[in-house]
């Protein structure tokens, strides 16, 4: 009788012993589950500040490609209206070397 309440008390200790190291690391888990929330959120912001920064900046890029696309259409509007001009200033040049000769047939003709 005095081994089984010796045994009984020793059962009790355990118990409770276990019971607050149960409390306790169930106070660390509440602890460790709000450090992980606040993580999350820390997360979850700093998730959409990069989609918004990521988004800036495909905008900047579209911005410089339609600049560039516009540079190069000035570019090339220019470099069209350069021929144009050679070409016409060619043409003027053939038209004055031919001018004699039709003059001369245009006085042939009459």
């Amino acid at each position: 009788r005095a081994a089984s309440g010796k045994e009984q008390r020793e059962c009790v200790r355990q118990l409770e012993s276990a019971q607050a190291q149960a409390a306790e690391y169930g106070a660390e888990l509440s602890e460790k589950r709000a450090e992980l929330a606040t993580l999350q959120s820390s997360l979850d912001t700093l998730a959409s500040d990069v989609a918004a920064a990521e988004e800036r900046v495909r905008a900047k890029l579209r911005a410089m490609d339609s600049e560039q696309a516009e540079d190069a259409s000035r570019e090339e509007g220019t470099a069209l209206k350069e021929k144009q001009l050679a070409l016409l200033e060619e043409g003027l040049a053939s038209s004055r070397r031919t001018a004699p000769a039709r003059v001369e047939l245009a006085q042939l003709r009459a």
